[in-house]
């Protein structure tokens, strides 16, 4: 049976920017159905025990977007967003969406969805939400766009095979984007050529300040975990029983404990732990801390917080994301203070 997720939270900004559309046109009347009032009814249901999850932990995901535009996301205008969801889209498939967006708000009935889109973009600037956060709204001014185009091409049907060969063409320009059929060396010059081709620079679609990676930024991102993986495994093999018996490994970000957590297994590693995100409400699992493997830190080092520390390997990979290469792998024991008592100083959510 799959679970359903519950973590994407931009769905309610999505919610709030509808029920404004259709306020703003006849439409409201069906704000007033009973099938509306009793689908909200059965979505608040969905959503509560999410919200108590929430509300029990202090909303943590509304920390999460404060911390995240004091200094860690990138703050773009108007113009570099929209810019920004021509790109994501496709450039040339975004055509389809824009003649969407224009037929939604010429045509009376629907013209609350085409307000909807305007109004969660407004709501997106506002906030500063990434260019992604919307994403999911496309797919419905994307089918718009094909209806109208539909429309217009009745009389000359011999325009549709070009059309359609033009959208396949188009889509198969950013395939090598999308899906992994480059290898590493030839996807980092073809999307130079490609970045040249649009006069665009590579931090346009830049999200947080950080330097950018030789690939771009999806697929570095996929790329060094189970050598990661691999590193602090055998650091954690070459402990003494004694040490390993009680060993933790911390990482510095959700990233790397979800990835040691994962091709850990095959090394035998004990689960990770991480002040970072999701990770720091998951807890300690119980560790004293006597024995840290430190995984991109030094050991708290300023606060001398271990008795002893040393760098015990140094992970590196040629396509990973800047600040993942060339981390320290650290081995600290003899802890200072009880876990305990330091693990709410650790918490980072961003």
């Amino acid at each position: 049976m799959r679970k359903i997720r519950q973590s994407k939270y931009s769905v309610v900004f999505f919610f709030a920017a509808l029920l404004l559309g259709l306020l703003l046109t006849p439409e409201r009347r069906i704000l007033f159905s009973r099938w509306f009032l009793a689908s909200c009814g059965v979505c608040g249901l969905i959503a509560l025990p999410n919200f108590l999850w929430q509300a029990y932990y202090g909303f943590p995901m509304l920390e999460l977007l404060r911390n995240g535009q004091h200094g860690k996301n990138v703050i773009v205008g108007p113009a570099q967003y929209m810019l920004q969801e021509l790109l994501i889209t496709n450039v040339c498939l975004s055509l389809v969406w824009i003649i969407g967006l224009v037929w939604l708000l010429w045509n009376a009935r629907l013209r609350f969805l085409g307000y909807t889109y305007i109004i969660l973009i407004v709501v997106m600037l506002v906030l500063h939400g990434k260019h992604y956060y919307p994403a999911d709204v496309y797919p419905y001014l994307m089918a718009a766009g094909g209806v109208a185009i539909e429309a217009w091409t009745n009389r000359w049907k011999a325009l549709r095979p070009v059309l359609a060969t033009a959208v396949i063409l188009s889509g198969l320009v950013f395939i090598p984007f999308a899906m992994p059929i480059l290898p590493e060396e030839n996807v980092v010059s073809y999307s130079e050529l490609i970045m040249r081709a649009l006069h665009i620079q590579r931090q346009t679609l830049a999200t947080e300040h950080q330097r950018a990676p030789a690939l771009p930024t999806d697929w570095a991102d996929m790329h060094g975990w189970p050598e990661l993986a691999a590193v602090v495994g055998n650091v954690y093999q070459s402990l003494s029983p004694s040490d390993r018996a009680q060993a933790v490994i911390v990482a510095g970000n959700y990233g790397e404990a979800a990835a040691i957590d994962f091709f850990g297994r095959p090394h035998g590693l004990p689960p990770v732990i991480s002040g970072h995100n999701q990770y720091y409400l998951w807890g300690r699992h119980g560790a004293s801390g006597n024995v840290v493997i430190d995984v991109a830190g030094d050991c708290g080092a300023g606060e001398h917080l271990f008795a002893s520390s040393e760098r015990a390997a140094t992970f590196t990979s040629p396509w990973v994301m800047p600040y993942e290469d060339g981390i320290p792998i650290m081995v600290c024991r003899g802890i200072q203070k009880p876990l305990a008592e330091l693990w709410p100083r650790l918490k980072s959510y961003e």
